[in-house]
């Protein structure tokens, strides 16, 4: 079974329906909010210490290093948004999808209490709608990641 994404010429051709396209356009708000509250448990997961059992050190990379990693994020979501409609990505707007479809999944499960893979997420996937859809981005994900690493579009 061919999945949405596949390699096609140096590109990663993007076979997407409208109803499929207008969901992954909340994804970059879903990620804006993380983190606004203390209490919201997906901002320790998307941001998880670095350093936990030194809280100076964690500090220091965190005073370093949070412009940058945020100007990052921000980048990859800009670059989703603007390439959501599109037919074929680019190797790095393909890595932008990844890194944004990821994050939102470790959000999405993070306020839904799931902290590993397992039984108890795949019965809770069947018949709580978060959960189902963390599964439908990680095939998503899988997919895009294959066309990826497959070679086909001279991308791997």
């Amino acid at each position: 079974m061919r999945g949405p994404f596949s390699g096609d010429a140096g590109a990663i051709a993007v076979d997407l329906r409208a109803i499929d396209r207008d969901l992954l356009r909340r994804l970059p708000d879903l990620l804006e909010r993380v983190g606004e509250s203390s209490a919201d448990p997906a901002g320790d997961r998307l941001d998880p210490a670095v350093y936990p059992g030194d809280p100076d050190a964690d500090g220091e990379f965190r005073r370093l290093m949070a412009d940058e990693m945020g100007a990052a994020r921000s980048a990859d979501r800009t670059c989703f948004v603007d390439t959501l409609d599109s037919s074929r990505l680019s190797g790095q707007e393909a890595a932008a999808w990844v890194r944004v479809i990821g994050d939102a999944r470790l959000a999405i499960a993070a306020r839904n209490g799931v902290v590993a893979a397992g039984t108890e997420w795949e019965r809770r996937m069947q018949t709580e709608p978060d959960l189902a859809l963390v599964g439908w981005l990680g095939y998503l994900q899988g997919s895009l990641v294959e066309a990826i690493s497959s070679g086909d579009g001279g991308l791997a």
